[in-house]
């Protein structure tokens, strides 16, 4: 994908450099949970619907790592701002730009939503 004159991959990106480095973190620590609580659920031959509870690591670790590799945070859309590579926050006076920002936003949601409940429902199936 080409880079727009904002800087972002497809436009409408409103995470810094800071930002989406934290976000990158916090997925790999909760992947991490989410795995270690898989484990221990599925060794502990927990009931089948105890390992639902790892949808939540799950749906963080999918949703700050899509936050980080798309570089738009769907808080920062909700309230129309964008966060520079310092971590300074300042309004987005670009409809388009917000546009594009709220489009990435609900990739985010539906693709966590998505990723998260798969993952869970494989966790599920093991006998």
């Amino acid at each position: 994908m080409a880079a727009t004159q904002d800087g972002g991959l497809m436009g409408g990106t409103n995470l810094g450099r800071s930002g989406q480095n934290a976000r990158l973190r916090l997925a790999s620590v909760m992947v991490l949970a989410g795995l270690l609580m898989a484990v221990v659920l599925v060794q502990g031959e927990q009931p089948r619907w105890a390992r639902a509870g790892i949808f939540l690591p799950f749906f963080m670790a999918v949703f700050t790592a899509l936050q980080g590799l798309l570089r738009t945070c769907p808080g920062h859309v909700m309230h129309g701002t964008m966060e520079d590579d310092n971590g300074h926050i300042e309004r987005v006076v670009r409809p388009e730009q917000i546009e594009k920002a709220r489009r990435l936003s609900r990739i985010i949601w539906v693709g966590s939503c998505l990723v998260a409940l798969l993952s869970t429902l494989a966790i599920v199936a093991i006998p």
